[in-house]
């Protein structure tokens, strides 16, 4: 399994913008696993697993590494192809802005639906303060260096990737934002995001 992988089409970057597909190749970074597997550690029906296993295979983000007979029944084992994947720039400057916002829209609406599910569920534990941690600051780097922060974070968190089976753990969502600032007013005009995914499956219903 590679450490980094370069996100390289569009088809790739719609994958990994899709939260439940995310979470089905963080799994499948641990250790290779079943389409069962992964749906019970994911609650939910095998077929609708399966369903995202097969496009993650068809656009190269994970592969089969294993088959085992067992009962009669041949099971297939999934791997990710790497621990951490990468949408390099130039690779967003070659596709058309119509095609990346909505692709991107979505993937901030699921990671907003995801935090506010986590958020009223620590809400609603009322005998410890909230587990959560978040921020935002400003700061002023070169392009160079904003690429060279970025990586060194996601190294900071390479040690926590594999379940440990520590006292105490559990699983974390990380997620990392780093843009220059466009000095414009919000709301911009996103462009509908299904004409341009013909025959999406509709991803935004909770899944956890």
């Amino acid at each position: 399994m590679q450490e980094l992988y370069r996100i390289e089409n569009l088809e790739q970057l719609r994958a990994i913008a899709d939260v439940l597909r995310t979470h089905i190749l963080e799994l499948l970074r641990e250790h290779p696993m079943t389409v069962k597997q992964v749906a019970d550690r994911l609650k939910l029906a095998s077929a609708r697993v399966h369903y995202h296993v097969r496009e993650l295979e068809k656009v190269g983000l994970l592969r089969l590494v294993e088959t085992r007979e067992k009962g009669g029944i041949l099971e297939k084992y999934y791997q990710s192809v790497a621990h951490t994947f990468w949408v390099p720039p130039d690779l967003l400057l070659s596709i058309p802005a119509n095609a990346v916002l909505p692709t991107m829209a979505d993937w901030l609406e699921q990671t907003q639906q995801r935090f506010l599910e986590a958020l009223l569920k620590e809400l609603e534990q009322q005998d410890r303060p909230p587990n959560f941690g978040w921020g935002e600051t400003q700061v002023y780097m070169t392009p160079e260096e904003m690429k060279r922060v970025f990586n060194q974070m996601l190294k900071l968190l390479e040690p926590y990737q594999v379940p440990r089976g520590i006292e105490g753990e559990q699983e974390v969502v990380s997620t990392l934002l780093m843009y220059p600032s466009s000095g414009k007013e919000l709301p911009i005009d996103i462009p509908d995001s299904t004409q341009f995914h013909p025959g999406k499956e509709d991803t935004k219903e909770k899944f956890s």
